[in-house]
């Protein structure tokens, strides 16, 4: 098996021009998301140079939005310069929405990443908890309970229309409609 893995890295040999191809670690207890680097930086802008998407700020590639982001970027950027005259206010004030709109989503990808972080803690519990916690990692509750009490406490609270929304609320997203109403300073 370690000859035919090695045989496979030997088919990138020309375009890596001689550089080592960064693999999967065989070992059960390394991940490659282990590893990944989260970029902030405090300004986005500096003179006439901008940065957005990934360059400005990265979340956890699990929750998939990298794209989505950039364009959001690239989009409140131009209403930031079509809204302003002066430069530096433009650029401030993309900047200001920007962060602003990022908070929750870069909570729930640091969530989303404790979760795979994590993986043998719910592997255990069998397929569709494993799923349906899966499906729930972004949530903050999740990293502060045992997989299996957040489980039944979740299921219990789909059963009642106020508990699920109260549930809502507390997980984040409740929260994310308010803080996108809130008006800008």
């Amino acid at each position: 098996m370690l000859e035919s893995s090695l045989q496979r890295l030997q088919i990138f040999e020309r375009q890596l021009d001689g550089h080592r191809l960064v693999a999967q670690a065989p070992a059960r207890d390394r991940t490659p998301w282990l590893g990944f680097r989260t970029v902030t930086n405090d300004r986005w802008h500096q003179g006439n140079v901008v940065l957005l998407g990934d360059a400005a700020h990265t979340t956890h590639f699990t929750i998939g939005s990298g794209t989505k982001l950039a364009i959001e970027d690239a989009i409140g950027l131009a209403d930031a310069l079509g809204g302003h005259r002066d430069l530096a206010t433009a650029l401030t004030a993309y900047e200001r929405q920007r962060k602003t709109a990022l908070v929750l989503l870069q909570q729930e990808a640091r969530n989303s990443a404790r979760w795979f972080e994590n993986l043998p803690r719910y592997v255990a519990l069998g397929e569709p908890r494993f799923a349906a916690l899966l499906h729930h990692r972004r949530s903050p509750l999740l990293t502060r309970m045992s997989p299996a009490g957040y489980y039944r406490l979740r299921r219990m609270t789909q059963l009642l229309p106020l508990f699920d929304r109260l549930w809502q609320w507390a997980s984040g997203r409740g929260r994310a409609r308010y803080v996108r109403r809130a008006p800008s300073t």
